[in-house]
């Protein structure tokens, strides 16, 4: 299975990071040039991206609509339950990477914020 491999090439860029980070970014790179390789990985990836798109137009244009809080936010539930059941639907094994690394993004977002508001 070829997500199998991804997730190998993910897994030995871990491994290696501690010991040799040169190779680890290699091996990143590889990862995820594999991941890009697959058509159905590549349309996931772009509708992911029109969401963020979107929801950040709707961040700016929801104060111009003077919408309810709750208004709000259910259009970002829809948006995660559109990546959620995409991801579900087409490829399980890529929203699994997809959801572990944006949660590492927000987990060092927010280290780098604490650390600077502890500075400050």
């Amino acid at each position: 299975m070829e997500s199998d491999s991804c997730f190998s090439l993910l897994h030995a860029s871990l491994a290696n990071s501690s010991r040799n980070p040169l190779s680890a970014s290699v091996l990143l790179i590889e990862a995820a040039a594999h991941c890009l390789s697959n058509p159905v990985r590549l349309r996931l990836i772009l509708f992911w991206t029109l969401l963020v798109l979107l929801s950040i137009a709707w961040c700016y244009a929801s104060p111009l609509l003077n919408l309810h809080t709750s208004s709000k936010r259910k259009f970002f539930h829809f948006a995660i339950s559109a990546v959620y059941v995409s991801g579900i639907v087409f490829d399980f094994e890529f929203l699994c990477v997809a959801a572990v690394c944006a949660l590492i993004a927000f987990v060092i977002s927010e280290v780098k914020a604490s650390s600077r508001s502890a500075e400050g």
